[in-house]
């Protein structure tokens, strides 16, 4: 084997070495993107279900009942919140959507009922009412601080 051989050797070696560092090197920045764009899809999803839960309380405080799109806006984007979160913000959602339609039921056989004024039920009923609106009133503060680890975009896995 003469010189000439022997450097046209070393290029091939080379050459093929230098490809397959730069395929891994690509490869390596794909998998990079392609986890931050799984991670900024996640938080989009979660952060969706945040200003749905936040709009259906506005809705519930803001005017003391359900408001029917607010609360359609809120089971669509939270149908999906157990493969997006952690078993306690499922929870959570899930007691929020106990309390809301327990004001429902409430405000329907109170204000929203056909009884007498001074009916005794109506009178129960518009208590229970006002008992689960104020239980909702610290909601608004409680939501921030239970989702905020989920949307936390310094610290997101």
């Amino acid at each position: 084997m003469n010189c000439a051989d022997l450097l046209l050797k070393f290029i091939q070696v080379l050459a093929t070495t230098s490809i397959g560092v730069a395929t891994g090197i690509i490869a390596y920045h794909q998998f990079r993107l392609a986890r931050h764009k799984l991670k900024a899809d996640l938080f989009d999803k979660r952060l969706q279900v945040f200003f749905a839960t936040r709009e259906y309380l506005n809705s519930i405080l803001g005017s003391g009942k359900i408001d029917g799109s607010a609360l359609f806006q809120f089971y669509l984007a939270v149908s999906h919140a157990e493969f997006l979160f952690g078993p306690e913000i499922k929870d959570y959602l899930q007691d929020l959507d106990k309390r809301g339609h327990a004001l429902k039921t409430a405000f329907d056989s109170g204000k929203g009922s056909d009884l007498p004024a001074g009916d005794p039920r109506k009178l129960e009923a518009i208590g229970l009412e006002n008992q689960i609106f104020e239980s909702m009133v610290g909601e608004i503060g409680t939501l921030r601080k239970k989702f905020t680890p989920y949307l936390d975009i310094y610290n997101f896995d």
